[in-house]
């Protein structure tokens, strides 16, 4: 898995996509100083993230959605699947695409947390 960043047009408006992995001392920290807000954090050590931007990222904008990956795989399965909705359908494909989560993506996709919906 490697990092990537995209950003994608729908219509008038554009939308910024990132993969980002987890290093060491991100989990470590996280593992020490966990969050107590279960419904914005995981309740799991990710090992990467989606997060899905319908303004241009900073760091004081929160993201539309972010999902939470324990393991890596299926991570880049997920990433094209999110950038593909979202040239389809715009912000409300990235929404679809969290919302319509199955049970039996839980095994391809490792565990996912949404948030922000």
């Amino acid at each position: 898995m490697k990092q990537e960043f995209k950003i994608v047009e729908y219509k008038n408006q554009t939308f910024w996509v990132s993969l980002v992995s987890w290093g060491f001392i991100k989990r470590k920290i996280y593992s020490i100083f966990k969050p107590n807000n279960r419904y914005e954090f995981p309740s799991f050590i990710p090992e990467c993230e989606i997060a899905v931007f319908s303004e241009k990222p900073s760091s004081l904008k929160k993201p539309f959605a972010v999902i939470y990956f324990s393991s890596k795989i299926g991570v880049d399965n997920a990433f094209a699947k999110i950038v593909s909705d979202i040239k389809r359908n715009g912000i409300r494909g990235a929404g679809d695409y969290i919302t319509k989560i199955k049970l039996s993506d839980y095994k391809e996709f490792g565990k996912l947390f949404p948030n922000n919906i």
